[in-house]
């Protein structure tokens, strides 16, 4: 489901993928649907973290941290790690609240739908309960990371800019918070920033930048399409029938 909730990311704006990709996934499955869209807001959390984490190494490693320009690069990745911070606080104070008690404070605030919904997308946070399972994603995701890198270092011998492995880290650092701005379908626009961006930084021009990140651009695009329509075919993905039953939801 994460090749469909991209494709749906390319075809419509906001990133209305990852609303898709929890509603399909919960109807699929005996889960509730705020409890699978939980999920989904822990990996972005943690992508957060990942990608400041990286920002400031590969800056420092790169020799960019001076600079008016470069310092608030590195300050904005900072505040990007200290909000996602808040946020892993924000749920490991919820996971080890006692419930009841929090719930009937909470109940003399909230509407009853709007707690049901709060207390379903909390149970959707069992990551935080499994240790083995958290320290496995937080071991895996550098490997995971790597790979984009290299893959994106090998494609930009393709327009001859020969991108080492710290630059071409540097760049999915940029692509990535272009990819994060809900916006256009296909993150049009803020992903060619982001790209852009990191590449100028590091002093290649920008003309040539621009042509990397279209060219890289439309070749992602490409095979989500073409890889994400049969998969969401075999999965058996109706867009009718899940916006009649969404309908139904909220009936």
């Amino acid at each position: 489901w994460q090749i469909g909730g991209l494709l749906v990311n390319n075809l419509l704006p906001l990133r209305l993928g990852e609303v898709a990709r929890a509603y399909w996934a919960g109807h699929k499955s005996s889960i509730s649907k705020t409890s699978v869209f939980a999920t989904i807001v822990v990996e972005r959390v943690l992508d957060v973290v990942s990608i400041a984490l990286a920002a400031v190494l590969f800056l420092s490693l790169l020799g960019l941290n001076r600079g008016e320009t470069e310092g608030r690069l590195k300050i904005a990745m900072i505040a990007l790690g200290l909000i996602a911070a808040l946020a892993v606080v924000a749920v490991l104070y919820w996971k080890n609240a006692d419930k009841e008690k929090l719930k009937t404070k909470l109940a003399g605030i909230l509407p009853h739908k709007i707690l049901d919904l709060l207390h379903k997308f909390a149970s959707g946070l069992v990551i935080f309960k499994d240790k083995r399972g958290l320290a496995e994603i937080i071991i895996l995701s550098p490997f995971i990371w790597a790979v984009d890198i290299l893959v994106l270092s090998v494609i930009s011998r393709s327009l001859e800019l020969n991108l080492t492995f710290l630059q071409a880290g540097l760049t999915v650092v940029g692509l990535i918070l272009g990819v994060m701005v809900p916006a256009a379908p296909g993150a049009a626009g803020t992903y060619e920033a982001g790209g852009v961006a990191a590449l100028t930084l590091m002093g290649f021009d920008k003309t040539r930048a621009l042509s990397f990140v279209l060219l890289l651009h439309a070749f992602q695009y490409v095979f989500i399409l073409l890889l994400g329509i049969p998969c969401l075919a075999l999965e058996g993905f109706n867009p009718k029938k899940m916006l009649a039953e969404m309908k139904e939801d909220k009936d």
